[in-house]
């Protein structure tokens, strides 16, 4: 995620390795995923991430990244879109963030059901809608 009216958001496609001097804005949690995948890319190119902050403030992050003052790794359903932010692709292989739906086993309510699925219509919608958009 990066500002909308900033510089990195001209670009289709954001090469970590040419962006070594830009800070981020990282969860404080060192096992969440957007950590480790940061962790991860930048020791495979031979640096270390920069940060701005920690904060697991969602709104705070918008803020910060809408201002210009970072950039923040984050799924497109967590963005906010009433913030001046733009989502942007890496060049860097990031991952794939897997999402589970588990029951308990032997009989389960109704509700359950139905909510398995609501959500696998919203998946197959989304992931029809990404596969459209070239991603």
């Amino acid at each position: 995620m990066v500002a909308r009216d900033g510089a990195l958001a001209a670009h289709e496609v954001l090469d970590l390795e040419r962006m070594g001097e830009i800070a981020w804005i990282c969860s404080r949690n060192e096992s969440e995923a957007s950590v480790r995948v940061l962790n991860r890319v930048y020791r495979a190119l031979g640096r270390e991430v920069r940060e701005l902050m920690r904060s697991d403030d969602l709104y705070m992050i918008h803020g910060l990244v809408a201002e210009g003052l970072g950039c923040a790794l984050t799924t497109e359903a967590a963005v906010d879109r009433g913030f001046d932010v733009a989502i942007r692709p890496a060049k860097q292989d990031l991952g794939r963030r897997r999402v589970s739906f588990v029951t308990r086993a032997g009989p389960v309510p109704a509700a359950v059901g139905w909510f398995r699925e609501i959500l696998e219509t919203v998946a197959a919608e989304r992931g029809a809608a990404s596969a459209g958009e070239g991603r």
